[in-house]
């Protein structure tokens, strides 16, 4: 072999193992063969940047970030407010942020977001990350967001928008929506969970989307050791907290058959169901009825200690249900079964604690003793 032949000969050994060599790089680092040998197109910008991000462990949670080149700039501890017609929209303080041009946009992580109204009033959110737009007022924050509304109302979600325009907060659907908080002296307590939110900062709405879940824990100083403390879980569709009113309204799709359009209530001794139920959770002083359910009521008394058991039932046309006593008053051609025995008359009063029951407007009256166990 000639000494030419043998150069040519060593040339291309020594780029067959530096290849080897970079082959077997990539794969200690987890990358993939693709990104040395052109071999498949799968291998996207997106997919580059992910196994990038992952050996420096930055990845991101975020759809939709220009991953596949640097960013224009960096900073650390970086604040920006957002601004229109000289009225401050948004303040945002992150440890790092990342601004991409041309599209004028920031990554932001560990962020603290504030959200002014128009009485002044401040909004907190705080995330793992979040995306904003330097020419637009609008705001994406992903990661363990908990949201602090002016009144207390603390709300955690994994997403949220805000639209500032609107001066709305919106939770799609598909995520899933916890919140709740304390509401009057005597400490009462309302949570509720959902799949997507939405809220009004000008109206105090808030708009529990899709399976609407709220429980209310009523302090009371009358009643059974168990309704001092009751809570009452109230199941439905759709729910509106009108934050402003202290109250909420609970309802059922139109789309669902006629038979399964009722929202349900829970309590320790009673099951109700009803088609339209509102609940007011305000200060308790001040309340006559703290739930009232309309429409097609079905109550039924259990025992308190053997749930197995029911004592009675009622149906009616309307259920009021008193904030300082155990009385529950029925409404609208009421009438109660018990025993066999059918009762009715313009209302009919059923004292929880006891066993009395009175009819109204009836020549009718029933105090029996309870069955036992």
């Amino acid at each position: 072999m000639s000494a030419k032949n043998r150069r040519v000969a060593l040339i291309l050994i020594f780029f067959l193992l530096l290849s080897i060599a970079g082959l077997a790089f990539l794969r200690l680092k987890g990358l993939p063969a693709g990104l040395l040998f052109n071999q498949s197109n799968r291998t996207t910008a997106q997919e580059i940047s992910r196994y990038l991000s992952l050996a420096d462990k930055s990845t991101s949670i975020i759809p939709g970030l220009p991953l596949a080149k640097p960013p224009s700039y960096k900073a650390e501890n970086f604040k920006y407010i957002s601004v229109s017609e000289g009225r401050k929209i948004w303040k945002i303080l992150s440890t790092k942020a990342l601004m991409y041009n041309p599209e004028r946009l920031v990554h932001a992580r560990q962020v603290t977001a504030d959200l002014y109204d128009h009485e002044g009033k401040t909004t907190i959110i705080i995330g793992d990350e979040a995306k904003y737009f330097f020419n637009q007022s609008d705001l994406e924050i992903f990661g363990n967001v908990h949201i602090l509304l002016p009144d207390g109302f603390e709300i955690q979600s994994p997403y949220v928008f805000y639209s500032a325009h609107q001066q709305h907060i919106k939770i799609p659907l598909e995520h899933e929506v916890q919140g709740g908080g304390k509401q009057d002296a005597q400490h009462s307590i309302l949570e509720f969970k959902s799949h997507g939110m939405n809220y009004s900062m000008q109206s105090g709405l808030i708009s529990l989307l899709d399976r609407s879940e709220v429980t209310f824990l009523k302090k009371s100083s009358s009643g059974s050791e168990d309704q001092k403390n009751e809570k009452t879980l109230i199941e439905s569709d759709q729910s509106i907290i009108d934050k402003k009113a202290q109250n909420i309204e609970f309802r059922m799709r139109e789309n669902r058959s006629w038979k399964d359009r009722f929202v349900h209530i829970t309590q320790s001794s009673l099951l109700t169901r009803a088609r339209k139920v509102r609940l007011n959770y305000g200060e308790t002083k001040q309340l006559v009825n703290y739930l009232v359910a309309h429409e097609d009521i079905l109550i039924k008394e259990r025992a308190p200690r053997d749930q197995d058991q029911l004592l009675r039932y009622a149906t009616a046309g309307r259920a009021e249900f008193n904030a300082h006593s155990d009385k529950v008053i029925l409404f609208q051609f009421p009438q109660l079964y018990e025993n066999g025995d059918t009762a009715v008359g313009d209302s009919i009063i059923l004292h929880r604690n006891s066993d009395v029951v009175e009819i109204i407007n009836s020549n009718a009256f029933s105090e029996g003793n309870r069955p036992k166990k």
